[in-house]
């Protein structure tokens, strides 16, 4: 019989070992179970990439079951995974056996009820893949939900999770291109399943500030049925922030992100596989030049598995007391550890960037907690022709955009 959470937690206050948390999974498809069959020697991803391989991988999560409405994805995940446990019916998934922590990885557009049902079910931590939801209403009953019942949550933003991405957070931090004005993006894909990458990830990368304006513009053949979208479109947005610092998406490129500062830039290149610096000179009396200076950054550790221990970190200290949780919860979040200070490389040589290890931490990291501005803080649109809307009734994309902006 499954092991309790509050068996597991109290064991851990009274000093007793306990070797993992049990992981059930909804959806084993893609993300649950076979996307690092996609991403072999990718090096922009540190395998392992599913829910499961990051449950095998770690050491405090161990695959417990899995819930399906397709027979042959059960069979597949079974014999992939050695897993025994596995059913058609996710609720009867919970209540038999009882999971600490269920990831929800099936397709968008399910996510938030099924979110909204996990939590009423009393499942102590939930990993919801993204899309969170597709209205501003699905995304206030999740919020709903997850507070009222002492959740532990967080969503699939897994860029702030990459420790290569940390360590250039760390980078800006530590004041390499000076105060952050920008994050402009060059990336295809759709708004829900890719954008929601780009938003998250300007926001890391300038600190997390509150969103104050939004504007975006969907392609003009977008058709709409009851103020609503039938697919899931791109997009070309604005994002404007407090202090004025603002994220830029334009629907094209191959994830090509600069961060624009006021002494300088970085380049997250390819889809994080490559990086440079930019600090500008001055060769001409009026006109300067921005030299680049290629980065080194390696990738060490899986984000799916730095995520999912995340979220155990915080429920771990939601019951031990360390770090009290705030109300209102949208993701879990590690504030990235400081890197190692790397002087200029010799002449012809790639800067290296150390990869944040504990001996750099020097205790300013804030433990992971939970963290989400107020559902009715105001976001103000700026006037278009095709402005998303913020009124909680608009299309799906301004849905979203009000979701991961804090609105």
């Amino acid at each position: 019989m499954a092991k309790s959470s509050l068996l597991v937690i109290k064991s851990q206050c009274e000093g007793y070992p306990v070797k993992s948390y049990r992981v059930g999974i909804i959806g084993l498809g893609r993300m649950g179970s076979t996307i690092c069959e996609e991403v072999v020697g990718y090096k922009a991803f540190k395998l392992p990439y599913s829910i499961a391989g990051a449950c095998e991988a770690g050491d405090r999560l161990e695959l417990a079951c899995g819930a399906d409405l397709l027979p042959e994805k059960r069979a597949a995940f079974k014999e992939k995974w050695g897993c025994e446990a596995l059913y058609e019916d996710y609720l009867e998934m919970i209540e038999s056996e009882r999971p600490d922590m269920v990831a929800i990885c099936t397709k968008g557009e399910n996510h938030a009820q099924l979110a909204v049902k996990c939590a009423n079910a009393g499942v102590p931590m939930m990993y919801l893949e993204k899309v969170m939801a597709c209205s501003m209403v699905e995304a206030d009953a999740v919020k709903q939900a997850i507070d009222a019942n002492g959740t532990v949550f967080n969503t699939g933003v897994l860029r702030r999770f990459g420790d290569h991405y940390q360590a250039v957070r760390a980078m800006i931090d530590d004041g390499a291109i000076g105060q952050v004005r920008a994050v402009i993006q060059n990336s295809g894909g759709s708004l829900l399943h890719s954008n929601i990458h780009a938003v998250d990830f300007a926001m890391y990368m300038m600190g997390d500030p509150k969103a104050v304006r939004v504007r975006g513009e969907l392609p003009p053949d977008t058709e709409f049925i009851d103020n609503r979208v039938d697919h899931d479109p791109s997009a070309t947005y604005r994002v404007e922030f407090e202090g004025g610092a603002q994220a830029w998406q334009v629907p094209y490129g191959n994830y090509d992100v600069d961060i624009v500062g006021s002494e300088g830039m970085i380049g997250c290149l390819n889809n994080g596989m490559d990086f440079v610096i930019r600090r500008p000179e001055t060769p001409a009396k009026k006109w300067s030049r921005y030299v680049p200076e290629v980065l080194e950054i390696p990738v060490e550790k899986s984000a799916t598995v730095l995520c999912l221990e995340d979220l155990v970190e915080a429920y771990e200290q939601q019951y031990r007391g360390r770090a009290p949780l705030n109300g209102d919860l949208l993701r879990c979040r590690r504030e990235p550890p400081l890197g190692r200070r790397m002087g200029r490389p010799a002449p012809g040589k790639p800067r290296v960037v150390g990869i944040p290890c504990v001996s750099d931490i020097r205790r300013r990291r804030i433990p992971a907690t939970l963290l989400l501005p107020q559902t009715g803080s105001p976001i103000t649109p700026i006037p278009s022709a095709r402005t998303a809307s913020t009124a909680g009734r608009g299309p799906a994309s301004a849905s979203w955009m009000r979701t991961m902006t804090g609105g």
